[in-house]
């Protein structure tokens, strides 16, 4: 009977800690080179997770939660900025990106690793895009993080304006 509860216990611990991908979510993929793709870039997403049953299961789960956030950005790819695993949890920190991932941009990049998501669904939802406002503290927390360079800022922010 003891092992019984034991097993149930451990069951639904394992299954109730994880955090899904959303269908659009699933369709993010994960770069290590934005320039190989002509990213344009949305903004950065940050996530934090103490709810896996292992350190492995929290690192899955904040990236599935960055994942999913750059998805309702309108992003079709994420590059991390910073991930960080503690006692405490893990962080994810990472770019919300606009790729082309045309055949041709994979073909003559063998070196840029690409880690595929899932097709999407026939039914995925359409994700609205974020206020120029919410772009620009966006753009400014990219800058922050080092994730751009003060001129990448600057050639954005004016882009935002109108200002090109």
């Amino acid at each position: 009977m003891k092992n019984i509860f034991l097993a149930i216990c451990t069951a639904f611990l394992l299954c109730s800690c994880t955090t899904a991908l959303t269908r659009t979510g699933a369709t993010v993929q994960i770069i290590d080179d934005k320039s190989k793709y002509e990213c344009r870039f949305i903004g950065v997403v940050n996530t934090f997770d103490t709810l896996g049953a292992t350190t492995g299961h929290e690192s899955e789960n904040a990236m599935n939660a960055a994942r999913n956030k750059a998805a309702k950005l309108g992003a079709n790819a994420i590059k991390i900025i910073h991930m960080q695993t503690t006692f405490q949890g893990t962080t994810v920190s990472a770019e919300a990106l606009d790729c082309n991932f045309g055949r041709e941009n994979l073909q003559s990049s063998p070196k840029a690793a690409v880690y595929p998501a899932r097709s999407p669904g026939a039914d995925e939802q359409a994700v609205q895009n974020p206020t120029v406002g919410q772009q620009l503290i966006d753009l400014q927390k990219a800058k922050d993080a080092g994730a751009i360079t003060d001129s990448e800022y600057q050639t954005q922010k004016a882009k935002l304006l109108g200002n090109k």
